[in-house]
């Protein structure tokens, strides 16, 4: 990894079956992610941030503003948790980690693919 100015910077490649896209990421614990994976690593669907059911919670997007959620089941880690999860439409499996996956890069490769950091 290349660290610059005390942040490392992660280019992520994630899995085409989950329709996702190359996203560059900033920080390790996957905060800022923004791509659009919606199942978890055993490929359970994730429940929608605007919804309650079958999980209430209190991760919306007024609680944690700026943190990517919203009214999509896309994954997020808006608590900094260790990775990007999700809470589940699978009314035993409240939550899961998603198969975000991270790989070393050069930064100027994700400016280069037109990215936002």
């Amino acid at each position: 990894m290349v660290k610059l100015n005390h942040v490392i910077f992660i280019l992520l490649f994630t899995d085409l079956l989950y329709g996702a896209k190359h996203v560059c990421l900033q920080y390790e614990n996957q905060r800022d992610y923004r791509g659009n994976i919606n199942r978890t690593n055993s490929g359970k669907v994730c429940q929608k941030w605007t919804e309650q059911t079958p999980h209430a919670h209190r991760r919306t997007e007024q609680n944690y503003p700026n943190k990517g959620l919203g009214d999509h089941n896309y994954c997020r880690n808006p608590d900094d948790e260790a990775k990007a999860w999700c809470y589940t439409t699978d009314p035993n499996s409240r939550w899961e980690y998603c198969p975000v996956q991270q790989c070393n890069f050069d930064m100027e490769v994700c400016r280069k693919r037109g990215q936002r950091l």
